[in-house]
């Protein structure tokens, strides 16, 4: 369905490469540039100054008429804008309380989350926002390239060499919300200061979004992983092995009254077709 969307409205897609799709291998490969980029800079003994935002329902507060407008700015068939326009100015919701309903009201925001088109909306909604920080020349480079942001969904990392730089990226960041009517929750955005092991007290960074000031800390859960200021992953593999015991124990004792056979059968399947290619996998790598 993804493939067939996208060369149907191939103007959906992004033009900034790393605004990245949502799909779990996609969240992985964001995570490993993220920490490939971080370990050059520290091995180099470059500091890095990073911020993770995230965007307070973001889906349910894009505006349908910036929406459009940017649909029709990247020359999307008048057909398709008008196909969606109606979608969107004719659906209806309720509000469900108990067994009770309330009256059928319109909205004039908000993309159906779930929705197959939705994420590539989101994307041509975001879509300005990576360009403006592409632009700024501040951040990270990989060669002559300036990288300076991962864009996931409405989980955004921006990261800079000097602390400078960073703020730069949260100037350019709080406008584009403005804008956009995107609320950015200032007392959830964490930062995170990488440094080599030759700065050993480095002196507290302080940057501000929106007027607040962003607290820093020495770990933050980026796309479901722990990503430490010493850029080690013990915490991180601690926890999916007892995530993978706490599976494993509640798998046993679902099976626990099955006869021997049944089992067996499910001792096959399992180390078939999870362990084997999960081997496999490692040893490719």
């Amino acid at each position: 369905m993804n493939t067939t969307s996208c060369h149907a409205f191939p103007h959906f897609w992004s033009q900034q490469t790393n605004s990245l799709a949502s799909s779990q291998n996609m969240a992985l490969t964001c995570v490993f540039f993220y920490l490939n980029r971080l370990s050059y800079y520290v091995n180099k003994e470059t500091p890095v100054f990073s911020a993770f935002l995230d965007a307070s329902k973001a889906f349910d507060r894009t505006d349908h008429n910036l929406l459009f407008a940017k649909l029709i700015k990247r020359n999307v068939p008048m057909s398709v804008v008008r196909l969606l326009l109606s979608w969107y100015r004719q659906q209806t919701m309720q509000v469900k309380r108990c067994t009770n309903y309330s009256s059928p009201f319109t909205v004039t925001n908000g993309v159906r989350q779930g929705g197959v088109l939705s994420p590539y909306l989101f994307a041509v909604y975001l879509d300005e926002f990576s360009i403006q920080l592409g632009s700024a020349r501040v951040g990270c480079t990989v060669g002559n390239v300036v990288v300076n942001h991962l864009k996931f969904a409405h989980d955004i990392c921006m990261f800079s060499p000097s602390i400078s730089g960073l703020q730069c990226l949260l100037n350019i960041c709080g406008d584009y919300a403005t804008e956009h009517e995107i609320i950015f929750n200032c007392n959830e955005t964490i930062g995170v200061l990488f440094c080599p092991k030759k700065y050993k007290q480095p002196a507290p960074s302080i940057v501000f979004l929106n007027g607040v000031c962003v607290q820093f800390l020495n770990q933050v859960k980026y796309l479901g992983l722990w990503i430490n200021a010493s850029l080690k992953d013990d915490d991180d593999i601690q926890r999916q092995v007892k995530s993978l015991y706490c599976a494993a124990n509640k798998l046993r004792g679902t099976f626990d009254q099955c006869t021997p056979a049944v089992k067996n059968t499910i001792s096959c399947l399992l180390h078939a077709n999870v362990c084997l290619p999960f081997v496999e996998q490692i040893h490719a790598d």
